[in-house]
């Protein structure tokens, strides 16, 4: 609280006249408010109802605090990074109560710049130190945006295998992909993987439909594989099928061709 009075201060040449607040312990700072000149309003015990701006205000930011966490999939430990990059975008946001002005073209006089936004917890590759890097080591590594470094021109990434979070400005960043999805997605999955998923296949490469034939294959047990009654039924694409039934007609016509080759 005496920072924020300080930087209101400094910052927009203004002093703060009253203060209103619940009946938590962390504002009750009497000599500070005396010597500031500041009034500090409580509110009844249990009463939220009189500091309703703050409430609705609080609300609202979990509610997309949360919308914000369903999407990006990151774990709850990293909630700060959340409240701090939303309030970031609400502030830059109009809003009817200022006329559909926003708070930060209220404060600063200047319109906010929309250019530097990126999704948050999508994927991004930051570009190593050259310090300590050798010839064949990494030149980038996989990360997730989490927000903006105040008074500095860089973002706030968290490196995927190593949870260090550090600040880089050289990023190549894919917006639509959320690293932290895919890996809650795949955990429930057991430890064969699904040949039907997109995301193992590439832009080239087709997607497998679902099966539709049945073939018939041998036990893996070994003691049951001495009775040739024992098979088990595996399902297999359409792709997967034609594929083989073709390579079956090429060898065979290797094989016409050899025969002939013989007799000649």
């Amino acid at each position: 609280m005496e920072n924020f009075v300080i930087f209101v201060q400094t910052q927009f040449v203004t002093a703060i006249k009253i203060i209103r607040s619940d009946n938590e312990t962390e504002f009750f700072m009497t000599n500070f408010f005396v010597n500031k000149g500041i009034v500090h309003q409580t509110s009844c015990v249990n009463t939220p109802q009189q500091n309703i701006i703050v409430e609705r205000k609080y609300g609202h930011l979990l509610n997309v605090v949360r919308t914000f966490m369903i999407q990006s999939h990151l774990p709850k430990i990293y909630w700060s990074y959340f409240v701090i990059h939303v309030t970031y975008i609400i502030n830059m946001l109009p809003t009817p109560v200022l006329n559909y002005s926003a708070p930060h073209e209220m404060l600063y006089k200047t319109e906010a710049n929309f250019n530097g936004l990126k999704v948050f917890g999508s994927l991004c590759y930051a570009s190593t130190l050259s310090t300590n890097r050798r010839k064949f080591d990494q030149r980038a590594s996989k990360c997730v945006f989490i927000g903006f470094k105040r008074e500095t021109k860089g973002y706030i990434l968290l490196n995927i295998q190593s949870r260090e979070i550090f600040v880089s400005r050289n990023i190549v960043f894919y917006e639509h992909v959320f690293p932290y999805q895919r890996v809650q997605d795949t955990s429930k999955e057991t430890n064969s993987p699904n040949i039907y998923d997109p995301v193992l296949f590439t832009e080239d490469q087709p997607v497998l439909s679902q099966p539709s034939q049945t073939i018939l294959a041998p036990c893996d047990n070994a003691e049951n594989n001495s009775n040739n009654n024992c098979y088990s039924h595996i399902e297999v694409p359409k792709e997967v099928c034609s594929h083989i039934d073709q390579n079956l007609n090429e060898d065979h016509d290797i094989e016409q061709t050899y025969e002939s080759d013989q007799y000649v």
